[in-house]
């Protein structure tokens, strides 16, 4: 039972990461097409 919650929070922190490096790369161009 610990395990599986352990894993869903993991795979949703990654989420989070990856959705913000995106959003930060998609930041970083509009700055740069500015």
């Amino acid at each position: 039972m610990e395990w599986t919650l352990v894993s869903v929070l993991w795979v949703q922190a990654e989420d989070k990461a990856k959705e913000l490096e995106v959003q930060g790369k998609v930041k970083g161009e509009e700055d740069k097409g500015t």
